[in-house]
């Protein structure tokens, strides 16, 4: 079981059937795991549809939470750094939107609501090729009930076709993964990893299919005459050092 960056840069050593770790060392290896990182990550976000599997496969990036709005249709998304949950923690970098629901404040409501609303899950993509059409349609247009959004750059906007504002986003995303990084300073052969490593986030099974993505990478790119020509040249530079 992968339980550490050192088992995973081991297993990678290991797939690509190397027995000298100067040709893959731990500052290559960095760079080449979150490489497989982030192309497992796009393989199995960003590609196909997120059924029940995915989410448990990726459940340690799965994050859903309450965000309040900024002004009085638009909501920030998390981008790791500002933007809060209502309980004031900052939520980690989003990588994919999945769903989100909506809590407004109701203005002039036509059946009488006043206050905040119940949460509201009818909320639909508002395309801007069909957005004047649905404006102009009494059965498709906006409403207290029937929510439309939008994604501009790092915020959604909401539309509610009334003068409702908005209150509350519940939000369900998969956030980027943590970066990996394993700090080799005690010798790879104690067995010991050194504090400061960072793991990751994603549970044992993931971390070996990442592992075998990085070997299929490192291979792939052996195989390449250019790239044989740069390992022999930094092979020959390790060994005047």
């Amino acid at each position: 079981m992968l339980s550490t960056t050192l088992d995973m840069y081991w297993g990678t050593i290991d797939s690509i059937n190397k027995n000298r770790t100067e040709i893959l060392t731990p500052e290559k290896w960095n760079r080449l795991i979150n490489l497989a990182q982030m192309e497992y990550c796009r393989e199995h976000i960003v590609k196909g549809e997120v059924d029940q599997k995915r989410i448990d496969d990726l459940r340690m990036i799965y994050i859903k939470d309450d965000i309040a709005a900024i002004s009085a249709t638009t909501f920030p998304l998390p981008n790791g750094t500002t933007v809060q949950n209502v309980a004031g923690t900052i939520l980690p970098l989003y990588m994919r939107l999945l769903g989100t629901a909506f809590k407004i404040n109701y203005v002039d409501n036509v059946c009488g609501l006043t206050g905040l609303s119940d949460w509201i899950y009818n909320v639909h993509v508002m395309k801007s090729d069909r957005r004047n059409m649905i404006k102009r349609n009494p059965f498709r247009r906006p409403s207290d009930a029937k929510i439309y959004q939008r994604q501009l750059e790092n915020i959604v906007e909401i539309d509610t076709g009334t003068s409702s504002t908005a209150a509350l986003m519940h939000i369900e995303y998969f956030r980027w993964p943590t970066t990996i990084f394993y700090n080799q300073a005690n010798p790879a052969d104690t067995g010991i990893e050194a504090t400061g490593s960072v793991n990751c986030i994603l549970p044992p099974e993931q971390r070996q299919e990442i592992v075998d993505v990085a070997a299929r990478i490192y291979v792939e790119r052996a195989q390449d005459p250019r790239y044989r020509t740069v390992l022999a040249e930094e092979q020959i530079k390790g060994q005047s050092k």
